[in-house]
């Protein structure tokens, strides 16, 4: 369906989530650019959050709290390069600080061997409502047994979420 903007579109500014949707960009003959971070390695180009200084900076909000247990939910397939630079930020930073980090899937039966008190970093908004959703069952004390701090600050997610989860900011200014 792009070919038919082809001669009135100047360029496009995209958010792909996939290599599928990356190849119907490119051949629409539209000039574009990329502003997801969700794959590897794009042929578009692509303008980038600093992901790796996300999961820092999640990292140190959490310290700052004084958590000693530590833990990143671990990258899925579905979340995107993004979450996976987002993750190896935290785990560094974590390491950098003399604090062993934990590694965790979005399951039950692995958060609760996570010793109590702990912070841990979910990548995105969706995926801190996900554990919200595994915990409440479970009945961990958030945020006194259990801190979550996600990146971005999407208001349809993060300030809805009861408990609210605290978010590092994505600055979408160029």
């Amino acid at each position: 369906q792009l070919e038919e903007y082809a001669d009135e579109a100047a360029g496009l500014i995209v958010s792909l989530m996939n290599p599928k949707m990356e190849e119907k960009v490119m051949a629409s003959g539209i000039p574009a650019v990329n502003v997801a971070g969700s794959l590897r390695k794009p042929k578009i180009p692509t303008v980038r959050n600093d992901d790796h200084q996300m999961g820092t900076m999640a990292c140190e909000q959490l310290l700052a709290m004084e958590h000693q247990h530590l833990v990143s939910i671990s990258p899925d397939n579905q979340s995107g390069y993004y979450s996976e630079r987002r993750h190896q930020g935290f785990m560094m930073a974590a390491l950098q600080r003399g604090v062993e980090p934990r590694e965790v899937s979005l399951n039950e039966r692995e958060l609760a061997a996570c010793p109590k008190p702990f912070g841990v970093f979910a990548h995105n908004e969706r995926m801190a409502r996900d554990l919200l959703e595994i915990l409440k069952p479970m009945e961990v004390d958030i945020p006194y047994d259990c801190a979550i701090i996600s990146a971005g600050d999407e208001p349809s997610i993060c300030r809805i979420l009861k408990p609210t989860v605290s978010a590092i900011p994505i600055d979408w200014k160029a």
